[in-house]
Order: C-alpha cells, then structure tokens, then sequence
C-alpha cells in the first residue's frame, strides 16, 4: 500500500482533503448538536448584558463613567483647577435621544466636602464610579444608579455624589438641571503627613 501512495501523490492529497473534511463536518455537527440541546432555546451565552464603566485621568482632569439607570450612563468629568464636578447624561429615548438631556453639577473644593487643596499644593484628585441601587425617593425623582467617588490625593479626603434622576423627564425629552447630591465622605487617611 505505501508504494501505491508514493507513487501517485494526486491521491494522497485527495485522501488528506477528504480526511479534512470528514473531521470539519464532524465538528460542525457536533457544534450543533451542542446549541440544540439547550433548553427553551437559549445558546449557551449568559443572559445579562455587560455594563462598562471606566475611569482615567491626567493632570488637570479625570472622567468615568457609570450607569444612571436601565436606559441611560453618565460621564463624569472632574477639572483639577476649578474643583468642578460633573456628570453628562445622553438620553437614549424620546424625543431628545441621543442628545444630551441631563446635566448635574457640584464643586468638590466647596469647605464643607474636600476643601481647597493647600497653600502652595497642586489639586490633584481620583474619580471613580459604583454602582448602587438606593430604594426611596419621590415617584418622580430617585438616585441614579452610579456613586461618583472623588478623592484628593493631597489630603486623602473623600466624597460620594449622588444624580437626582428624573426617569419620566428623560423618556419625555426634557431637560435635567440639577446639583449632584454629596451622600456620605471620610478620610482614608488616617496618619497626618508632614510637610516636605
């Protein structure tokens, strides 16, 4: 037989080709029968959505992200050199889709949250989001889903900010104005640091 297959090479690779197809078909129907077999239809594939958020900075500014609610995200922005603190949110339905709708703002160096950063110290801050699912409020009006974390690296105090959100506002198209809410803030610092 090894003499037959040296001597015509035509054939060897014909029998490669169709031993290549044989395992691809195999595969392919194996595949198959593996989707089939999962119940009420479902592929395999896991039934929630994924949800990014994100967060990055530079030396004047940080932005993140994090859910408002089912529909909507917020970016949030933080300017180092005037402590402005903001989140956008696009409406993603109505009549004003895909326009942003929704604006809230505070001031983290307010003396009452973080404070100004220190004679002769550069502000410098993180931005993070969570995400928090907070019951009560007014029918109308109910914390959005993100917590905005601020946190001056100078001084190591920190602030939570809520979003007022007005769901019936943003599926109706109107336009949100409103101040962030500061909901709870500490220190991780816990050592005085002594200057340089």
């Amino acid at each position: 037989m090894a003499n037959w297959l040296t001597r015509k090479p035509t054939a060897l690779l014909a029998a490669g080709l169709a031993m290549g197809l044989l395992v691809g078909v195999g595969m392919m129907i194996g595949a198959l029968c593996a989707v089939w077999v999962q119940p009420s239809g479902q592929t395999g594939l896991p039934d929630t959505l994924l949800h990014a958020e994100a967060a990055t900075g530079c030396e004047s500014m940080a932005i993140a992200t994090g859910p408002v609610d089912d529909d909507a995200e917020g970016l949030f922005t933080l300017d180092f050199l005037t402590g402005e603190l903001s989140c956008f949110v696009m409406y993603t339905k109505g009549p004003a889709a895909r326009s942003i709708g929704g604006t809230f703002k505070a001031n983290v160096t307010a003396p009452a949250l973080l404070g100004q950063a220190g004679a002769g110290k550069k502000p410098h801050y993180l931005l993070v989001t969570g995400k928090a699912n907070f019951v009560g409020g007014s029918a109308a009006v109910r914390p959005g889903y993100s917590v905005a974390y601020v946190v001056d690296t100078n001084t190591g105090k920190w602030v939570a900010f809520g979003i007022p959100w007005n769901r019936s506002s943003s599926s109706r198209g109107i336009v949100q104005t409103d101040a962030l809410v500061p909901l709870a803030q500490g220190n991780a610092r816990s050592a005085a640091i002594r200057p340089e």
